[in-house]
């Protein structure tokens, strides 16, 4: 279950690794979850995408950590 919910990719920061993932499995949730469930409010659909949009910067900002980390490892 740990595997499923926080991935074994590695991570520059340990807060990374509970931004990521999660934050990906619970927007996608309730962005599909509003999108299948007739009436649903446009303020659970804007949470969820918030949560998307959180979860995309710490993974963009996470390959750039880990690049920079192996870049500073090879020169030294």
């Amino acid at each position: 279950m740990r595997k499923w919910l926080f991935s074994s990719r590695d991570y520059a920061y340990p807060w990374m690794r509970w931004l990521d993932l999660p934050l990906t499995r619970a927007g996608t949730l309730l962005v599909g979850g509003s999108i299948f469930l007739a009436g649903h409010s446009t303020t659970v659909t804007l949470v969820g995408v918030i949560l998307l949009a959180v979860s995309a910067v710490v993974a963009v900002t996470n390959v750039v950590a880990l690049r920079s980390r192996r870049r500073r490892e090879t020169t030294a």
